[in-house]
């Protein structure tokens, strides 16, 4: 927090929790938070049931996929290759199952890798921009600073608004 009249800074320098959390968290850090001038406080917290692998869940097809040029030629080449794997297949319904089939998981694959490429995208700004935040005690006046601060914010609150976007769509 600033004041720009008397060009006073302060920060917050502690986490207030209760000891079961204390005895469970493994790490807490401070964050660029996107949309404020404030920083987010994260604390990762580590026990047995959060350590243990979800099952796959129900799958529900994600159609802002059907906007990405690349997912679209990747389906299209699937279809044609389905249709070829299965050409032998007399029971017109079976072959449609399998079909679908075969997109489905093409889908599935396509839409893990690019969450995945997302995900670490977004966390690779985040540590840009905490670096960035972590110098700006001597280079707050410097527009090369300022600029690069800025456009890292810019592409991460993108970013951020594309999650929001997808959270609020399934909600």
């Amino acid at each position: 927090m600033a004041s720009k009249a008397l060009k006073v800074q302060c920060r917050l320098g502690y986490v207030l929790m209760s000891k079961c959390l204390l005895n469970i968290s493994k790490e807490c850090v401070l964050i660029f938070a996107p949309n404020t001038d404030h920083s987010a406080v994260v604390t990762l917290v580590q026990t047995e049931e959060l350590s243990r692998k979800p099952g796959p869940g129900f799958w529900k097809f994600n159609s802002s996929l059907l906007e990405d040029n690349e997912y679209v030629n990747g389906i299209r080449k699937c279809i044609e290759s389905a249709k070829d794997k299965y050409k032998d297949i007399e029971d017109c319904g079976l072959k449609w199952d399998l079909i679908k089939m075969e997109l489905r998981g093409f889908s599935i694959a396509y839409a893990k890798r690019k969450a995945s490429k997302r995900r670490s995208r977004e966390k690779d700004l985040q540590n840009q921009l905490n670096a960035l935040l972590a110098t700006s005690q001597n280079s707050q006046n410097n527009p090369r600073f300022l600029h690069g601060l800025h456009k890292l914010k810019a592409e991460l609150n993108k970013t951020m608004e594309q999650k929001i976007k997808g959270t609020t769509l399934r909600s």
